[in-house]
């Protein structure tokens, strides 16, 4: 190693010791947690300082004066808020003003206004540095770094020459729908996966990224719901609380819809940084975990060879936000990597560089943080409570050895901890020969640091420059989004690499993809599945269904899709429901040729920029019109009665007839379609029965069902292939 390489390493060393000086010479060993980080740099002037102690903290101290002073060198001392959260270990302070950019701040809680009686806190006294080029942030965080990654590999032509190829389910057979709605097609459907495909394309390339779709699709391509936006939206997916989420690019902020596709919240960054598109995670306790890209000014120069005296370099911020909005866990990069830690495909003599590149954020099962850092290809687990990392995988800092697998990853997306304990994560494969991305499976020897990679799919892949997701689905398959590579767009495969779904866009992409059970409490029904059961060819049958306005708004149901003309809706269109208002539709099964048939109606409420549709699935037999003569009363041979009294409270019978030996059950459900109760379980004889149901007695799931408020809820009987579903009002 040479003098001016040693000089270099020297200072590198120099600068790691300065972010880790955390009052050397005290004994803090009762703090788990402070933010900023003592000795820190660039700190946003809007930080808060954050404490977290080992033993309970009195709510009294709320009530002392002077129990924290925060001075800055330039602005002088500040006042502000103390907050004390529900753990009773965490302390916020909030200024009221801003620190000024390039000031050094200095932290001193007070030894004898501090804890609990029985649990002093000794002082602590700590510092750090506000940036000096905080405007940056503001400047930059409007044109992302996310922009350097979009050069797609795949040509539009390959795309159209893909759709001349296959059987296209194209968007362009759904009529009504707007002129720049996103083109797709569906490849590959061999029994793909219930569930509806959960996407938010966009136009490629980079400027435009517009417009913009929320876009929830069904297996054969037909859009249940779409909303339309003038900029790019990102990350369209189903959070852990029920809600909906998307990353809207013109409010630069997260927001959450309900199961009406109602906005009820938003999130965004606090602490002054802008918020990044890349991740939202809302977690069991109503927390919520984002990131941040920070945006400053370093003199590269004394760090690398050639470097720019003067350097725009993006760090990577993570916080945790409680239920109302205080961020409760701060982490940055500044304080844990090197720049130097990034992959040498990153350019550090460049005036602007990007080493760590975030784009996803994970709890493990202990709770502590699982990031993915694109630009140092590397997984790492971050100690929720310290924020102090457990280890790293992958990159230049790798501590673990990989088995079965020659290849590793590199600038990869989307680290995922799953149900056996594995982790999953998305590899674009960038910096890697053979160039081509893939989805894997790693099991983690944690304590001796094995990295096993399990399972992988790399059947001939396509190559996704940027983005892209790995989602493993309840019955073992694995749903892909390919990011960049629009062809395929999504792709769904069992454990043996089989594909069972793929789609494919014409002209736009998607940061992630996923597959997720849904429905919409919009529009409710008394009944999503009707079976006509036999019905002679040629010959008409109708049944009727029961649909609800389940809003306090005025709803429009402007028209209805089905793939074949077989089922049909008799009723005019539009149908206007005002708030809470019902109606009874009826549907018709005409068979037109022998078979089973099987389709969806979608009842569909669609304005300018939006569609809303509620999905009633459909099943009919045909059978000749000479094979049998058919009792006229067939279809009464089963039956499932209106309950008595409806309205009721707080009891009703149920009345139901079956004409053959068979198992039964009868359920309650609520609007949502969450199982209140289960009212019969078991074989019974052809014959007629009644069975009550009581709001004041124990539900299925474990609750009391004399809890349960007024409103609709729908019982279901099933009796063989037999299914009926009818509505009740609980009044109280």
């Amino acid at each position: 190693m040479s003098i001016k390489q040693k000089l270099y390493c020297c200072i590198i060393l120099l600068i790691v010791s300065n972010y880790h000086l955390i009052a050397q010479g005290d004994d803090y060993s009762h703090i788990n947690y402070i933010s900023p980080v003592p000795n820190s740099q660039y700190v946003s002037p809007w930080s808060t300082i954050i404490i977290r102690s080992v033993v309970n903290i009195g709510r009294s101290v709320l009530t002392e004066k002077d129990i924290i002073e925060v001075t800055g060198t330039i602005s002088g001392l500040h006042r502000g808020e103390l907050i004390l959260l529900e753990d009773s270990k965490t302390i916020i302070f909030k200024p009221e003003l801003p620190f000024t950019e390039g000031e050094k701040i200095m932290v001193l809680f007070k030894e004898n206004k501090l804890g609990a009686s029985e649990n002093k806190i000794a002082d602590l006294n700590f510092e750090f540095t506000i940036s000096n080029s905080w405007k940056k942030n503001i400047r930059y965080s409007t044109s992302h770094p996310l922009a350097n990654e979009l050069n797609s590999s795949i040509s539009f032509e390959s795309v159209r020459e893909l759709k001349n190829k296959c059987n296209p389910r194209s968007s362009s057979t759904f009529d009504t729908l707007p002129p720049d709605f996103p083109e797709y097609y569906i490849p590959v459907f061999n029994n793909p996966s219930d569930g509806y495909i959960f996407i938010a394309p966009y136009r490629h390339p980079w400027p435009g990224f517009a417009p913009g779709y929320l876009l929830i699709i069904d297996n054969y391509g037909v859009p249940i719901f779409y909303r339309r936006f003038p900029k790019r939206c990102m990350d369209f997916k189903l959070n852990r609380n029920g809600l909906l989420t998307y990353y809207n690019s013109s409010a630069r902020k997260f927001y959450a819809l309900d199961s009406s596709y109602a906005a009820v919240d938003s999130f965004a960054c606090g602490n002054g940084y802008p918020t990044d598109e890349h991740e939202l995670q809302i977690l069991a306790n109503g927390h919520s975990l984002l990131m941040s890209y920070d945006f400053q000014t370093v003199r590269m120069d004394i760090i690398v060879p050639g470097g720019d005296t003067a350097a725009t370099v993006i760090g990577l911020i993570i916080q945790e936000l409680d239920e109302t909005k205080n961020v409760v866990f701060q982490w940055r990069s500044w304080d844990h990597f090197l720049i130097t830690d990034a992959s040498d495909r990153i350019d550090l003599t460049a005036h602007t560089i990007d080493y760590v590149h975030g784009n996803s954020v994970e709890l493990d099962i202990n709770g502590n943080l699982i990031i993915s850092c694109r630009h140092l290809d590397e997984i790492t687990k971050i100690n929720r409570t310290s924020g102090e990392i457990i280890w790293r995988l992958g990159g230049k800092n790798n501590q673990f050895q990989f088995v079965n697998d020659l290849r590793g990853f590199s600038h990869q997306h989307d680290a995922r901890y799953i149900s056996n304990g594995n982790i999953t994560l998305f590899d674009n494969g960038n910096i890697l020969s053979p160039r081509y991305s893939s989805s894997l499976e790693y099991h983690l020897d944690e304590t001796n640091k094995i990295a096993t990679l399990v399972w992988n799919y790399s059947n001939n892949p396509p190559y996704s420059h940027a983005m892209g997701n790995s989602t493993r689905l309840n019955n073992g398959r694995t749903f892909i989004g390919w990011g960049t590579s629009f062809n395929p767009a999504a792709t769904e495969v069992k454990y043996d690499g089989t594909k069972t779904f793929e789609l494919v866009f014409d002209s736009a992409q998607s940061y992630r993809a996923f597959r997720i059970p849904w429905r919409t409490n919009l529009l409710v029904a008394d009944n999503y599945r009707i079976d006509f059961e036999y019905v002679p060819l040629y010959t008409i049958d109708t049944k009727e269904i029961d649909i609800t306005n389940n809003s306090d708004e005025e709803l429009q149901l402007t028209s209805y899709y089905a793939r074949s003309s077989i089922f049909s809706i008799v009723d005019s269109f539009p149908i206007t429901l005002q708030p809470y208002q019902n109606k009874i539709l009826q549907i018709q099964f005409f068979p037109d040729s022998l078979g089973v048939f099987s389709d969806d109606i979608h009842l569909r409420m669609q304005k300018e920029n939006e569609m809303i549709a509620q999905v009633i699935n459909v099943l009919g037999y045909s059978i000749p019109l000479d094979s049998v003569e058919l009792d006229k009363n067939y279809p009464n041979k089963f039956s499932l009665s209106q309950n008595y009294p409806n309205p009721f409270n707080p009891t009703t019978s149920i009345r139901y007839t079956i004409s053959s030996r068979q198992f039964v059950t009868i359920k309650v459900y609520d609007v949502l379609g969450n199982e209140i109760v289960t009212l019969v379980d078991e074989e019974k004889p052809a014959g007629s029965y009644e069975v009550e149901f009581s709001a004041k007695g124990g539900s299925a799931s474990g609750g009391d069902a004399h809890i349960l408020p007024s409103g609709i809820y729908f019982y279901r009987l099933q009796a063989g292939s037999y299914i009926e579903t009818k509505k009740m009002v609980l009044l109280r």
